[in-house]
């Protein structure tokens, strides 16, 4: 591997942290709060996974990678689930009580 592609995948591990890192301050000006509730957390969830879809789309088509064996679909499915409509959704209605700077430490805590 050259320096060019070392460089170019740590800008893109910084630029999907980056990403990941406005997911709850975006999520609660999304949502708003109990008091003064903005956008339904579902709304937001099933517009985060159809954008996500849509790119997955893209990125599969243009690199051409063949389609899922059919032993893999269960899988997949349920880790759709979790990942693009299960922890969005949650973290939506949760963002309606609690600030996305508490939000943030109990996510980062997640993986311990």
């Amino acid at each position: 591997m050259n320096t060019r592609q070392e460089t170019i995948g740590m800008w893109l591990g910084v630029l999907g942290v980056a990403m990941f890192a406005v997911t709850l301050p975006m999520t609660r000006l999304a949502t708003g709060t109990q008091d003064a509730p903005q956008l339904s957390p579902w709304f937001v969830t099933l517009g985060r996974a159809a954008l996500a879809g849509a790119l997955s789309v893209v990125f599969l088509v243009a690199t051409r990678s063949p389609r899922p064996a059919r032993e893999h679909w269960k899988p997949l499915s349920l880790a759709m689930l979790g990942n693009a409509v299960g922890y969005p959704l949650l973290l939506g209605y949760a963002l309606r009580v609690v600030d996305a700077s508490h939000a943030a430490v109990i996510t980062a805590l997640l993986p311990l």
